[in-house]
C-alpha cells in the first residue's frame, strides 16, 4: 500500500458504520502496526494526511483557475486620477464593492462605499 501510493493520501479509518463502532484515533493508528507499519506512520495517517486531504479539496473547489474581466475602456480609471476619485469610479463596479465589503478595509474606505450606494439609489 505505501509502495504504490508512495505514502500520499493514504489515510486510515475506523470504517465504523454505528456509533458504537468507532475506535479511538490512536486505537486506529496502533492497528497500523498489523499492515507492517510503525506507529508514528498510523498516527500521521490518522491525524494529518485526512487534514490536508480535506483542505486540498477545499482549495480546489473555491478556487478559480482563470479569470478574466472585460471592462469597457471608460470604466477603467485614468492614471491621473486623484485615487480616491478612481476608488469611487471602481466602486460602481459591482464585483469590486463586494470585494471591497468583505475585505477589512479602513473606514475611509467604508465611507466611500456607503456614498456611492447613495449614489446609485
Amino acid at each position: 500500500m505505501e509502495n504504490t501510493q508512495k505514502g500520499r493520501n493514504v489515510f486510515l479509518s475506523s470504517g465504523a458504520s454505528e456509533i458504537i463502532q468507532i475506535r479511538g484515533p490512536y486505537d486506529v493508528a496502533n492497528m497500523s502496526c498489523l499492515i507492517g507499519l510503525d506507529s508514528y506512520k498510523g498516527i500521521h495517517l490518522v491525524s494529518n494526511t485526512p487534514k490536508n486531504i480535506l483542505l486540498r479539496s477545499q482549495a480546489r473547489n473555491y478556487t478559480i483557475k482563470g479569470a478574466v474581466n472585460i471592462a469597457d475602456l471608460e470604466r477603467v480609471p485614468h492614471r491621473d486620477k486623484i485615487p480616491t476619485e478612481a476608488l469611487k469610479e471602481l466602486l460602481k463596479v459591482e464585483e469590486f464593492q463586494k470585494q471591497a465589503e468583505q475585505e477589512n478595509c479602513g473606514e475611509k474606505v467604508k465611507e466611500e462605499i456607503e456614498e456611492v450606494k447613495m449614489e446609485v439609489e
